[in-house]
């Protein structure tokens, strides 16, 4: 599974060995946007999108009877998996607002 060219996961660190490897880590370039109205219509759309979202997802459980009466097991099948994506989607989303 692990090659001779993978490196190894310690077992632990010493709080010396991780100040260490922070303070050689590459920081991650901060997004410094220069027109904050883009900024802010992208926030506002990813607003919109979890509010149309959410909605989608209610809607789904609320008809979850209807839907399956119309539809074929594969289709079920597709139709919990988008539903699973959307959930995952949010919770992401939700993380990275943190």
């Amino acid at each position: 599974m692990f090659n001779e060219n993978t490196p190894s996961i310690p077992d632990g660190l010493t709080h010396r060995q991780l100040a260490h490897l922070f303070d050689s880590a590459i920081s991650e370039p901060s997004f410094h946007g220069n027109d904050s109205g883009e900024v802010e219509q992208l926030n506002d759309e990813i607003r919109e999108w979890t509010l149309r979202s959410q909605n989608l997802l209610h809607h789904i459980s609320k008809q979850a009877d209807a839907l399956g009466e119309q539809r074929s097991a594969q289709q079920l099948m597709a139709l919990g998996s988008f539903r699973t994506h959307v959930m995952f989607a949010l919770q992401a989303l939700k993380a990275s607002q943190i």
